[in-house]
């Protein structure tokens, strides 16, 4: 019958409509965690660059105070050269080293979620179309 017909087609075109929406709303959402995702992985890469220019003075420092020489004529209060505290550089230096790995393992996480984050954006995307499509054939 007509009045049927016509309850099929007005449920089928609010389906699309709501498939239009949630389409919308996913992208708005894939959108902002894209945006997230790439300052995450731009922050880490300039976090290791700075670590690494902090480790490379620190080991610079190190090296050079452990070759310090005495001056000629030393005060009475030094009995030796300074020389910086070489047996706690190791700890400094090892966790800056380890601040550094996570900052490279964050950007290699975060590269990794959003390249799964987008292909399953690209599904929805893809499965919602074709069964628009099949609806839109129906109306």
């Amino acid at each position: 019958s007509i009045a049927k017909l016509s309850k099929q087609i007005s449920e089928l075109s609010n389906e699309i409509k709501e498939m239009d929406e949630a389409v919308a709303k996913a992208t708005s959402i894939r959108n902002a965690e894209k945006e997230k995702n790439t300052e995450t992985v731009k922050d880490a890469k300039e976090a290791q660059v700075a670590v690494e220019q902090a480790l490379q003075v620190l080991k610079d420092f190190y090296a050079k105070a452990g070759e310090a020489t005495a001056l000629l004529q030393q005060p009475e209060i030094f009995d030796k050269p300074y020389q910086g505290q070489q047996g706690e550089s190791g700890g400094v230096v090892g966790m800056l080293e380890v601040i550094q790995s996570d900052f490279a393992r964050l950007e290699t996480e975060t590269k990794a979620s959003e390249d799964q984050a987008q292909a399953s954006y690209e599904k929805f995307v893809e499965d919602t179309t074709v069964d628009k499509t099949a609806k839109n054939k129906d109306v």
